[in-house]
């Protein structure tokens, strides 16, 4: 069937080669592979590249849900 837009499929989610990029991303993922990942890992170059700029983004991520795990930014008091 024709696409509209550009149409990227997705790789097997049991995919292990690429190694390097294919391990750095499950350990990321806790095992798994998002699909954004499954179609960037048509081109490790290019899913290296996207690890390498969004990592630190899902670290400060982490960082915000750890110390405000309701998403309302500051101190969090529940309402009586």
């Amino acid at each position: 069937m024709p696409c509209a837009l550009a149409c990227i499929p997705y790789l097997p989610q049991d995919i292990s080669e690429p190694r390097e990029q294919v391990g750095t991303i499950r350990a990321r993922l806790h095992g798994k592979l998002l699909n954004l990942d499954r179609m960037l890992l048509h081109s490790p170059p290019f899913a290296q590249g996207f690890q390498f700029c969004f990592a630190p983004v899902n670290q400060q991520r982490k960082q915000i849900s750890a110390t405000d795990p309701h998403g309302q930014g500051g101190d969090v008091t529940p309402e009586l």
